[in-house]
């Protein structure tokens, strides 16, 4: 089968312009990604306007359809990448930006005047640099929650990369006639950029509103003044984990006299004591306990593999520190200080039920006089009911 060169172009040329467009379209509604997704419609842009240089070759100056229309290849790849780091949490260093620039420059002045096989070696160097540079950036260490999209769009990278060296072997191999349109070589260059010009734009796409969902849906359960998660967010988690953590305890906390804080000192000074408090139960944490905002300046955690006896000590302990660093933070004498009410999971009792009863005996402990933590009395065991032929006996 003959593939035509020229219809190779255009596809790539179409896809790419079009790409651009439905970015450029979409970046006007994601406020969050706004100047990744402009450096992607401008890479696409420009890798699209270096193919229709490319498309001259013979009927222009050879600066225009090799030494441009490279220039303008390797200008968008790069534009991708910056793209690709700043969603990845990087910032573009100078040193990119200067070897992007002196590499254009030494190709203008060099390397549209090499040997053919010598500018698809140098040039497939410097694409595949820059594909592995973009799914480098796109590493998790830099997002908190793990995204589907980007791991198949590093993958998409990372392979467009390595065919890039794949074809640098075959060319240096000599089993191809590089030169010849019509070689095998050239055929699947083109034919795999046709793809990855259609798959690129929509995979980074797809990336970005996973990525805008995800933060939308993060602060519908976040509580806006302290960052800890809201009484939503706390009761889908805490119920998923007393239901599969038999050991576990529910601490509810409250600040003692924080209306007489607030209305004394301020909102301002009220708010930066929320916040304290909720980083000193952060100290307190391990992994796969729950704690968030349930309303106030009221609080609830759930620590797993906790008996109530060791979350009345761990719920001391942060009141304790809570007291101590609102005296180190504030210069005002707040006499700031936290009561709560300890509730022990166990079979049959749910969510709402050990609510109820941590808030009784944080009452309790209201009413002993603040600053103390009390354990919530356990429910009374219930005899089974003797047979109705026995009760009539």
């Amino acid at each position: 089968m003959r593939i035509d060169v020229s219809t190779l172009y255009l596809l790539i040329v179409g896809t790419t312009f079009v790409g651009a467009c439905l970015t450029l379209w979409q970046r006007r509604t994601m406020a969050a990604h706004q100047r990744e997704m402009g450096f992607w419609a401008a890479g696409y842009g420009l890798v699209g306007l270096g193919c229709l240089l490319r498309m001259f070759d013979g009927g222009v100056a050879s600066f225009v359809s090799i030494g441009l229309s490279n220039v303008a290849l390797l200008l968008g790849y790069a534009a991708i990448t910056a793209g690709a780091m700043l969603f990845g949490g990087r910032r573009i260093a100078p040193s990119f930006v200067v070897a992007v620039a002196a590499f254009a420059l030494g190709w203008l002045v060099w390397g549209q005047y090499a040997p053919v096989e010598t500018r698809i070696v140098v040039t497939g160097l410097a694409l595949a640099g820059l594909s592995f540079q973009a799914a480098s950036a796109l590493g998790e260490r830099h997002e908190p929650v793990s995204l589907a999209s980007r791991r198949l769009v590093r993958a998409m990278f990372a392979a467009h990369g390595a065919f890039f060296l794949l074809r640098i072997g075959v060319t240096l191999s000599g089993i191809e006639g590089e030169v010849l349109f019509s070689g095998a070589n050239f055929a699947a260059t083109m034919i795999e950029g046709v793809l990855w010009s259609a798959f690129a734009p929509a995979a980074l796409l797809m990336m970005a509103r996973e990525a805008t969902e995800r933060r939308l849906v993060a602060a519908s359960e976040t509580d806006f003044l302290t960052g800890v998660d809201n009484r939503r967010a706390f009761t889908a988690k805490a119920t998923l984990l007393l239901a599969e953590q038999p050991l576990a305890a529910l601490v509810v906390f409250d600040l003692d006299h924080f209306k007489t804080i607030n209305d004394r000192h301020g909102h301002g000074v009220g708010d930066e004591v929320l916040r304290t408090f909720c980083r000193v139960v952060a100290k307190e944490l391990s992994i796969g306990d729950v704690f968030g905002r349930l309303g106030g300046e009221e609080f609830a955690a759930v620590f797993a593999g906790c008996g109530a006896e060791d979350a009345r000590r761990l719920a001391a302990a942060v009141s304790k520190l809570y007291t101590t660093e609102v005296a180190l933070h504030f210069t005002l004498s707040l006499g700031a200080t936290a009561s709560a009410g300890v509730a022990a999971n166990r079979p049959g009792a749910d969510l709402a039920r050990l609510l109820g009863e941590a808030d009784g005996a944080l009452y309790r402990a209201k009413r002993a006089g603040r600053d103390q933590v009390v354990i919530a009395e356990a429910p009374p065991i219930v005899a089974a009911s003797a047979p109705l032929a026995t009760r009539a006996a």
